[in-house]
């Protein structure tokens, strides 16, 4: 992945960072997806800057070279220092390498090093992973709850309607109406 390549060939002053895809993505810290270069060297543009900005003149060098582009988005980056920085996925402390710690720089495998998910302190980190699955378990807990609420709003809005149903096949036998609809 050539993310860093991609950096230093345009000399881009932006945030730059990839994704499991393998592409290239430049934006700032508000906007951090602005533009995302693909292996292909395609390049497309979430939010259009303005025109004549250094974005805008940067997007245009871009797409104008797009083999240069895709052969540096495919390439191998090399780095001036690795130094080990953890973050966590799935329950797991994971190792990565970097140039600098801290936001916001990135890591080899082209991460952003956020300040509440990548430390060089591994504890600080299972720390952090531990607060984040039971902040997402209280989370789930509720989600659940709401979806229990809605059910049981949806079974009594089924049994009115049932009863509807009943009210009117007593009420007007003489109609009959073909029940063509599925029943869940």
């Amino acid at each position: 992945m050539g993310w860093k390549r991609v950096k230093d060939h345009y000399q881009i002053s932006y945030l730059v960072h990839a994704n499991e895809k393998g592409e290239v993505i430049i934006g700032s810290p508000h906007v951090p997806k602005q533009v995302i270069i693909n292996q292909d060297g395609h390049v497309s543009v979430l939010y259009e800057p303005p025109r004549n900005s250094a974005l805008a003149n940067l997007i245009d060098s871009m797409k104008a070279e797009p083999g240069v582009l895709a052969e540096l988005v495919c390439s191998e980056d090399t780095f001036a220092a690795s130094l080990p920085v953890f973050t966590y996925k799935r329950g797991a402390l994971v190792e990565l390498k970097c140039e600098a710690l801290g936001y916001p720089n990135v890591t080899h495998d082209g991460q952003i090093q956020y300040e509440n998910t990548h430390s060089a302190d591994s504890d600080q980190v299972v720390r952090w992973a531990k607060e984040c699955a039971l902040l997402r378990r209280k989370g789930l807990h509720e989600y659940r709850g709401r979806l229990e609420t809605q059910m049981k709003e949806a079974e009594a809005d089924i049994a009115a309607n049932a009863a509807e149903i009943e009210r009117l096949a007593a009420t007007y036998p003489q109609v009959i109406v073909e029940d063509r609809y599925d029943q869940a």
